[in-house]
C-alpha cells in the first residue's frame, strides 16, 4: 500500500494563509479588548501622608492622570499585580503630553525620553511592593514598560510641587 500526500495548487496555499491571518488578528483583538481589565491597586503619597492618590494599574485607552499635586521629597508607590502577566514601572520627567512618549517596538524608549527618575525589575503575578523614591517638583509620567502596555494607556501623569 502506498501513501499519497494530497496535492495542493498555489491559490489554495494562499486562502488557507489568507486564513490564517484574519483569524490571528481576530484572536489578537478579542485578546486586546479582554485585557482591559485592572491589574491592581496604585496607591501613591507624599511625606506629609496628606495627598493620597488610589488608582488603578490598568491598560485602558484613556490617560490616567493623578488627581491634584504631591509635595516634593519622598513618594511612595505601592503596587499589587493581580494579573496573570509581568508588569513594571518607570517614572520619567517629562513636560511632554504622557500620551506621545518615544516608543520603540511595543515599549517606550528610554534614551529619548527624558530622565528615568525611578524604575523596577518586573513585578511577577501575585507580587506586591512598596517603594520610595526622590522628587523634585515637576512633571512626571509613570508607566508600565511591558511591551504593548504603555500603548495601550498603562500610564499616569502627575505632578510634584
Amino acid at each position: 500500500m502506498t501513501l499519497r500526500w494530497p496535492r495542493f495548487r498555489f491559490r489554495d496555499v494562499v486562502r488557507l494563509a489568507v486564513l490564517a491571518t484574519v483569524m490571528a488578528v481576530a484572536v489578537a483583538i478579542v485578546g486586546f479588548h479582554s485585557h482591559t481589565h485592572s491589574h491592581g491597586a496604585l496607591t501613591v503619597r507624599d511625606a506629609g501622608g496628606g495627598a493620597v492618590t488610589v488608582g488603578e494599574w490598568k491598560l485602558g485607552t484613556k490617560p490616567q492622570e493623578v488627581a491634584g499635586s504631591l509635595s516634593a521629597g519622598e513618594l511612595t508607590f505601592t503596587l499589587q499585580n493581580t494579573d496573570a502577566v509581568q508588569h513594571d514601572f518607570y517614572v520619567v520627567r517629562s513636560d511632554d503630553d504622557p500620551a506621545s512618549l518615544p516608543t520603540a517596538d511595543g515599549r517606550v524608549d528610554l534614551t529619548g525620553v527624558g530622565e528615568v527618575v525611578a524604575s523596577t525589575q518586573a513585578f511577577e503575578p501575585g507580587l506586591s511592593g512598596t517603594l520610595a523614591f526622590d522628587f523634585e517638583p515637576g512633571e512626571y509620567v509613570l508607566f508600565c514598560n511591558q511591551a504593548g502596555h504603555y500603548e495601550h494607556g498603562m500610564y499616569y501623569r502627575f505632578s510634584v510641587r
